[in-house]
């Protein structure tokens, strides 16, 4: 085939089609297709059709059979403002207060995901202790909070 679909990219919508296309011949196809609520990211992306995505019918050129179309796309962007500990040093065991404040860059309201067990949509906001700025498997989970979209504000402490 003439592309390649990514890691990235986004399944969003199938069409079958059962019955042969003669010579000089056409098909239309009107179909909504959702984006996905967890997609991450806002910006310019693009919405691929790809015919025969299968490869089912042999064909002279295959690498004209994709069309990739910009489409905007809208949404939340929380970013961690900076962050406060109390005290500064500490023991392993001790307890420190900390105080970080997330705000939404984004265009929209961020509105989370359902989650088993707990009440409305939301998001979790974590803690973690690190040696290092970047989280990876080493990295010690702290606290691990649910956040409820409905609720304010959008700053708090960890408990003590």
């Amino acid at each position: 085939m003439g592309f390649c679909l990514n890691a990235g990219d986004q399944y969003l919508a199938y069409f079958s089609r059962s019955t042969a296309l003669a010579v000089g011949e056409s098909y239309t196809v009107n179909k909504s297709v959702k984006l996905p609520a967890s997609f991450e990211g806002n910006g310019l992306y693009q919405i691929l059709f790809i015919a025969d995505i299968g490869n089912t019918q042999p064909e002279a050129n295959e690498s004209d059979n994709i069309l990739a179309v910009p489409i905007t796309v809208h949404g939340a962007d929380l970013v961690a403002m900076p962050m406060t500990i109390l005290p500064s040093e500490a023991s392993l065991g001790d307890t420190v207060r900390t105080t970080v404040r997330v705000e939404n860059h984004g265009d929209l309201a961020a509105a989370g995901h359902a989650e088993p067990g707990y009440d409305g949509s939301g998001w979790f906001d974590a803690w973690y202790l690190s040696a290092d700025m970047s989280l990876d498997a080493d990295d010690q989970p702290v606290l691990k909070r649910w956040r409820s979209a409905a609720s304010r504000p959008s700053s708090f402490p960890s408990p003590r």
